[in-house]
């Protein structure tokens, strides 16, 4: 078990629900949150910068909770649980139970409730270009990912120049390697990517490794996980056909391997094995 914050019965009065009588009307909704954190650090100094104040989480939710009106639960425990994992980077995974007690429910019963568990994941990308002006394409990739209102870069690699993996004659990649954190889910953050490429000014042809103003791959997704009591990244597996992860070819190139090895040089021989020799 990994080290939580537990917050129980947590009472709102807000307005949500199907119904128009409920957004009017209002009822009492309950809200249960497992933070989980590593809570050694504050148990070791005593110092609340080293842990989440549960009261400030608690009017977080409140505020999210009676701000807005929504005609699911599984809506307010989605929203719930994105702002608790964007508010406190600390936090590396969070239970949300919204209930509604009052549900309009023809019948004798105790409560209704949605459960849900989110992640905050670590994600790496790598990126390149070998059409126009390749500099401003990556950094443009780097300001939009900034921008983005869940998604926290961590690192950039320096730019590699890389000849081309293909048999079409085109100029030199410049490439490099992002690692962020976010609360995407994998189908969100390649939906984002492919629109990042569009927005850039990448045509898609249908041509298999033709040049490119810009590509964005994403390589892998983590979360971290409570292993014999040592915090650990695991990586999400995927067979998606629209997202394969880890992605399958990452460990045949070097223009991915040399800026992940300045990235994280520890993160491909702990989690892949791959030799470090390259």
């Amino acid at each position: 078990m990994s080290d939580n914050i537990k917050i129980e019965g947590l009472e709102i009065f807000a307005n949500h629900g199907v119904l128009e009588s409920e957004k009017k009307s209002g009822q009492i909704f309950i809200v249960n949150a497992v933070l989980h954190l590593d809570l050694r650090p504050a148990g070791k100094t005593g110092d609340l910068l080293l842990t989440v104040n549960y009261a400030e989480v608690c009017d977080l939710i409140v505020n999210k909770m009676t701000r807005e009106r929504y005609d699911l639960i599984e809506t307010c425990a989605e929203i719930l649980a994105v702002a608790i994992l964007q508010a406190y980077p600390m936090i590396h995974a969070v239970e949300i139970t919204v209930e509604k007690p009052q549900a309009p429910i023809a019948h004798t019963f105790h409560t209704v409730k949605v459960s849900i568990t989110r992640h905050r994941y670590r994600v790496y990308l790598s990126i390149g270009s070998n059409l126009g002006n390749r500099e401003f394409h990556l950094n443009e990739v780097v300001r939009r990912f900034k921008d983005a209102e869940d998604i926290k870069i961590n690192k950039v690699s320096s730019y590699h120049e890389t000849a081309p993996v293909s048999e079409i004659p085109q100029g030199d990649y410049l490439n490099a390697i992002i690692e962020c954190f976010t609360t995407k889910a994998p189908s969100e953050m390649m939906a984002y990517c492919l629109q990042t490429e569009a927005e850039i000014g990448r045509k898609r042809s249908g041509i298999k490794n033709e040049a490119r103003v810009i590509d964005i791959d994403i390589l892998s997704y983590e979360y971290k996980k409570n292993q014999g009591g040592i915090i650990v990244y695991q990586s999400i597996n995927s067979d998606d056909p629209h997202i394969t992860l880890p992605h399958p070819r990452m460990f045949e190139r070097q223009f991915v391997l040399a800026p992940l090895f300045e990235v994280n040089p520890n993160y491909l021989f702990s989690h892949y094995h791959v030799p470090l020799s390259f």
